[in-house]
């Protein structure tokens, strides 16, 4: 009897050593050993007690268009993809051609990434199955239409159920909720249109310009100043009381099909999407922090997976949150994962060592 309890005790064991090394414990930003479970707001802890204005989110710019050898293309990636990775604003072109919105970059003959139900559709299921993210979707408004051809999309894909109705449609920063509230609330989603939006017509799609100002639009200036650019001749008072969009997407001329288009500056992707340097999206967020007394709200990007290294983007993000972006290759979280495994592991040991009455 002694001996199956034995082989039974090291059985356990056995079977519980490759789960330990394959999960130990979870591990904070710092690699340091989290073993109480506490509610995550878009990954992180310390954001649920945060307003959703007092976050930076990376933005992917023109987030459907990643079609793959059309050189209008601004990501690689899907859109689920980029939601996995990390990306927390989707922004995009919409085209109103017959009678539909159409997801277009500059023409539907150029680039034509299909219907904008379809993408909202998409965004509504990835949402129920992350019911801890805060996603904001910003809409340009090409053709200039009314606000209410965006209802139809909104409602058919099933998003509006996750949509943040806002109390008023000009929100200074200390307007909003925080991203805790919005999650509880399920609220999740905020939608923006850059022109045309009417909060008496349509409450829950705000006026972009109402809520946050962005840098230079379409960047060919590879120092990025953070200048404000729209909405044109507002005050820099009115302006230190609003969300603020970083446009970080260097551009290059391009023909495609006799159109004059700006596209990605491919060549210097590393440097544009790096942590640091001349040109970086890491010195352009310290620069407009020096600048306005806070970081901006929005770090819009192509080719977001592109930079000195794979999720260069996301540390700066996190690093402008005062947390830690823990990148894969990380020897701080190996460390802290090995050191847990073998915590639990002796910790096995030593119980089933312990004889049984």
């Amino acid at each position: 009897m002694h001996l199956i309890f034995s082989l039974f005790k090291l059985w356990i064991v056995i079977c519980w050593l490759p789960f330990c090394l394959c999960f130990g414990y979870p591990t904070d930003e710092n690699g340091a050993s989290r073993r109480s479970l506490s509610p995550l707001c878009n990954g992180h802890a310390e954001l649920c007690s945060r307003r959703y204005s007092n976050v930076t989110y990376v933005t992917a710019h023109n987030s459907p268009f990643n079609q793959l050898g059309n050189p209008a293309s601004n990501q690689a990636a899907s859109i689920e993809t980029q939601l996995d990775d990390g990306v927390r604003m989707l922004q995009f072109q919409t085209h109103f051609q017959d009678n539909e919105l159409r997801l277009c970059h500059t023409s539907c003959k150029i680039l034509d990434a299909g219907l904008l139900v379809d993408l909202l559709r998409r965004l509504r299921v990835w949402l129920a199955n992350h019911p801890n993210e805060v996603v904001s979707v910003l809409m340009g408004n090409d053709n200039f239409i009314d606000v209410g051809n965006y209802t139809a999309p909104i409602v058919n894909s099933g998003l509006i159920d996750y949509v943040y109705h806002p109390p008023a449609a000009n929100l200074d920063l200390d307007a909003w909720p925080t991203l805790g509230d919005m999650i509880q609330n399920n609220s999740r989603v905020v939608m923006m249109l850059d022109y045309k939006a009417n909060f008496t017509h349509v409450p829950y799609i705000l006026d972009e310009f109402l809520v946050m100002w962005e840098t230079k639009f379409s960047p060919t200036d590879p120092s990025f100043p953070c200048t404000p650019e729209r909405p044109p001749h507002q005050s820099d008072e009115v302006r230190r009381t609003k969300m603020m969009l970083m446009n970080h997407n260097l551009n290059q001329n391009f023909s495609i099909e006799g159109v004059e288009i700006l596209v990605p500056y491919w060549t210097k992707l590393d440097q544009t999407n790096a942590d640091h340097g001349n040109g970086s999206v890491g010195d352009a967020a310290r620069h407009c922090e020096t600048a306005w007394s806070r970081s901006p709200n929005f770090l819009l990007v192509d080719y977001y997976e592109d930079g000195n290294y794979p999720g260069s983007v996301f540390t700066v993000a996190t690093e402008a949150n005062s947390l830690t972006y823990a990148h894969s290759g990380s020897s701080d979280q190996l460390t802290a994962k090995i050191t847990d495994v073998i915590f639990v592991y002796l910790g096995i040991v030593l119980i089933f060592m312990l004889p049984w009455s």
